[in-house]
């Protein structure tokens, strides 16, 4: 999810929502797609509305309001993405740029690299200092482009993608 949709959520949140938040409701991440209150901790939670010192629902939601900026990206600071928003991303990266731009062979350099940034997937290109931080497709022999096309779909589709990303990243979210 990207700020502005999460400004969106945020504002969209009715009455009820910021009373039950006061009452001690968590804000929860739904697949980096959604925000929603419940009773329910999660991993994905955002934040709990007793950790703000607030007299009502209504100075709950504008400290929330003021603070949202860093809010979100405390979340996204120590949360990944989850598996089917990354894929979803990178797909939409896939078509935009073609599957061929995120596939390293015979020891070149891909095109691209798939990068998070800001609750987003991106594509950082390789004169970006942060291309040596995404992730792409490593091949080591010569394919069709069609064959190319679904060895990296196949990569995206197996969840391999998703679990590089991890691996790159596992002390950004654990250390």
């Amino acid at each position: 999810m990207n700020f502005e949709e999460f400004k969106k959520q945020l504002n969209t949140l009715s009455d009820s929502d910021w009373e039950n938040l006061f009452q001690g409701s968590v804000l929860n991440m739904l697949s980096d797609e959604k925000i929603k209150v419940t009773t329910e901790k999660s991993p994905y939670m955002i934040l709990n509305g007793t950790d703000f010192s607030s007299t009502s629902p209504m100075e709950l939601k504008q400290k929330v309001m003021e603070q949202q900026d860093s809010i979100f990206n405390k979340y996204y600071q120590t949360h990944p993405l989850t598996e089917e928003y990354f894929n979803k991303q990178a797909k939409q990266l896939i078509k935009k740029y073609g599957a061929a731009s995120f596939v390293a062979s015979e020891g070149l350099r891909s095109q691209r690299t798939f990068f998070i940034e800001n609750g987003e997937v991106i594509a950082e290109s390789a004169t970006s200092p942060k291309y040596p931080y995404g992730v792409y497709f490593e091949l080591d022999k010569k394919v069709t482009d069609k064959d190319l096309t679904e060895l990296v779909n196949n990569w995206i589709q197996s969840n391999k993608a998703y679990q590089d990303y991890g691996g790159m990243n596992i002390c950004r979210y654990n250390c």
